[in-house]
């Protein structure tokens, strides 16, 4: 392990990043620092499982520069959830303003993320799918890029909020799971 990368440190420094709102330099850090990012031959593993320590080109034996070695749950696993947490819905879904329960989405994906329909999408609370239209292919971190609208889908009917944020019985609901789907249009708002 002497002179390794260790994971969950890598990991620390780029949700640092994240969280220092350096998000181009986030993503451009993760493309070489996720394990799903990396090339599974060379990792040693499959790029889903986060391991111990990878082998840096300090390691004498070239053949195990990048594996990953001691494949466990360890604090990178808990490092990746916090960090596609956050890229994904924001710190802070749900907050009190007065007596009325709100949420609130505050993704900051980069276009990259984005498939050729320009969708990206996460589940929450493993009941709902927060699907984001980003037909312009923005940034979600770029000045004057938000949400413009969002649709709910409860039992089949749609409840069309304007803006980003869902107040009451709506925000409600979504705490409790009764939320099928969020179709979160983004774009340029206007100040």
């Amino acid at each position: 392990e002497r002179e390794s990368n260790f994971l969950h440190m890598t990991y620390k420094y780029v949700l640092a990043l994240f969280k220092a709102g350096l998000y181009e330099v986030f993503f451009d850090e993760i493309k070489d620092n996720y394990t799903c990012f990396m090339d599974p031959l060379r990792y040693g593993r499959p790029p889903f499982e986060n391991s111990s320590f990878l082998a840096p080109t300090a390691n004498p034996d070239p053949k195990k520069h990048g594996q990953g070695f001691v494949s466990r749950l360890t604090g990178s696993t808990a490092e990746i959830l916090s960090m596609w947490r956050l890229m994904f819905f924001g710190d802070r879904l749900f907050e009190m303003d007065g007596k009325a329960l709100t949420f609130r989405l505050k993704p900051m994906l980069d276009a990259s993320f984005f498939d050729e329909k320009h969708h990206a999408s996460a589940t929450l609370f493993n009941t709902t799918t927060v699907v984001y239209h980003n037909p312009s292919r923005h940034n979600l971190y770029d000045h004057g890029v938000g949400i413009l609208s969002m649709t709910l889908i409860k039992d089949g009917i749609p409840h069309v909020i304007e803006g980003d944020l869902v107040r009451d019985h709506l925000a409600h609901d979504i705490r409790n799971g009764l939320i099928e789907q969020i179709d979160v249009m983004i774009g340029i708002r206007q100040s």
